[in-house]
């Protein structure tokens, strides 16, 4: 299946939002290199482009969560129990209303321009 050019867009800005967040580093072991957007929850009931629910892991720790996902709900749970929390709502809930990846590509493209001016 081939991607609109929205989509493609929207999922650039949510990377460049998400790595400011997580400051260019990986979220669990602080590496700086290989980085790769990790959607914590299904990405249907998240929202494809959910900066809330979203993390940078490296390429080695992208792998373990996804073969390990009891032993990192675990992790998250112990590191912070709010984002724990969120992620478990999220795999539990179901969108309504099907993305528009213009509109939110607009909208984190705003998003990343007020955190990079807050900076």
């Amino acid at each position: 299946m081939k991607r609109s050019q929205a989509y493609t867009d929207a999922m650039a800005e949510l990377r460049a939002v998400v790595m400011l967040q997580c400051h260019g580093r990986c979220w669990r072991c602080q590496r700086g290199w290989g980085l790769q957007l990790h959607h914590n929850g299904k990405r249907k009931a998240a929202g494809l482009f959910n900066e809330t629910t979203s993390i940078m892991l490296c390429h080695d720790c992208h792998d373990w969560v996804t073969h390990h996902q009891t032993l990192w709900d675990a992790e998250v749970r112990a590191r912070d129990p709010q984002f724990s929390d969120l992620c478990f709502l999220v795999r539990h809930t179901t969108l309504t209303k099907k993305p528009n990846p213009a509109a939110e590509y607009r909208r984190l493209r705003e998003l990343r321009k007020k955190m990079e001016s807050e900076r």
